[in-house]
């Protein structure tokens, strides 16, 4: 993603990084828009299936930024 002046076109860099078309999204006071595009080498490709701990682990790291990392969490065990 990359955020230019309404009306103006991405920078060379993005545009190299970038394949395929681009979804642009306005800012609330119309001056600038957030250009969005698929990564090069990844047109065409989609997630592949998760379990629902795979899942719920991606959302916790997601929406709490600020706390510890499911996947770094260390699980306690018990003897043997």
């Amino acid at each position: 993603m990359e955020l230019v002046k309404r009306g103006e076109s991405t920078s060379a860099r993005f545009d190299a990084a970038t394949e395929g078309g681009q979804i642009r999204f306005l800012s609330h006071d119309g001056a600038y828009e957030l250009a969005l595009s698929t990564r090069s080498g990844f047109n065409g490709w989609n997630m592949p299936d998760r379990t629902i701990e795979e899942f719920e682990a991606n959302n916790h790291n997601w929406t709490r930024f600020k706390e510890r990392k499911v996947c770094f969490q260390q699980q306690a065990q018990g003897p043997g």
